[in-house]
């Protein structure tokens, strides 16, 4: 069966200047919402892309459609008068992606296709914001199932690296340094806007995936500001990983009748984004509490 899958919208280059109050976090959102359009063209690898069939809500701050990617293609048939194949040349065969953007909970849902993967549709999807729009670079993250996540972690029986990229959050510089153990504006001193962490455990003894510390970066990546990936060998002894992105993503069913709807990608993704609040509101709170210890 199909998946809705969920990433999380961050704005990264001019986020210093929303923590220092010289730009609003608001009127950025805004701005996207405004300029957000079908007349940009890019082109890639795999051909040019737009965003076709939007569709906003002014009161929601929801756009809603589909992102294209088309090229000169064939398109093969069978013929059977002729018994044989058929081919026949198009100079824009397409593939699309349906989606529900909803900027002001910095949410995307959309279901990825065999022709069509997320980590292309989030590539193209963060270019086109960009081109789009004046509010400079954007990241964009797979948003993480941390129930899927802590569960999979449990088939380590050893670790021997950790490996995880950062991001500052759009609404609070505090959390992200108690999440990540790390001063905020140091990092801006840097002029950086990523941030890449590797934990390398010895041969014998390996990483402690139980230390306050790493359970504090697996909850900061659910809360969709970085993904990580995990190496080690299984209880079997063998070579073992995972990635947050690829092996814990927060995803709900979707039919197959209806993957390329626009209505009910629209419901799906404003059903799962409320429930991704309230996980994330949980994970905050076991956060909060284990700062008062």
């Amino acid at each position: 069966m199909p998946r809705v899958y969920f990433a999380k919208f961050n704005i990264n280059e001019k986020i210093y200047s929303v923590y220092e109050q010289k730009e609003s976090l608001t009127e950025l959102l805004n701005k996207i919402f405004r300029d957000i359009n079908s007349d940009v063209v890019l082109n890639d690898k795999d051909g040019n892309y737009k965003f076709i069939s939007l569709d906003k809500n002014p009161d929601t701050l929801v756009v809603n459609g589909r992102l294209v990617v088309y090229a000169p293609g064939t398109h093969v048939s069978y013929d059977p008068n002729k018994d044989d194949v058929v081919e026949r040349a198009d100079d824009k065969m397409a593939t699309y992606i349906t989606f529900s953007f909803d900027i002001r909970r910095e949410v995307i849902g959309f279901v990825p296709k065999r022709d069509f993967g997320r980590k292309q549709f989030i590539e193209k999807f963060k270019n086109l914001i960009e081109a789009c729009t004046n509010v400079g670079e954007v990241e964009i993250f797979i948003e993480s199932d941390l129930e899927e996540l802590n569960a999979k972690l449990q088939y380590f029986k050893h670790v021997k690296e950790v490996s995880v990229d950062l991001i500052p959050p759009n609404n609070d510089k505090k959390e992200f340094d108690s999440l990540f153990s790390v001063n905020s504006e140091e990092l801006k001193e840097t002029n950086g806007t990523k941030f890449g962490m590797r934990i390398v455990g010895s041969a014998k003894q390996g990483i402690n995936l139980g230390a306050k510390y790493l359970k504090r970066l697996v909850r900061g990546v659910s809360l969709g500001y970085g993904k990580i990936l995990v190496l080690g060998k299984n209880t079997s002894g063998e070579d073992f990983s995972i990635s947050s992105d690829d092996d814990a993503p927060f995803t709900r069913p979707i039919s197959e009748k209806a993957k390329d709807s626009i209505p009910t990608i629209a419901e799906k993704t404003r059903a799962g984004a409320a429930q991704l609040l309230a996980l994330k509101a949980k994970v905050r709170a076991i956060e909060s509490e284990e700062r008062k210890e």
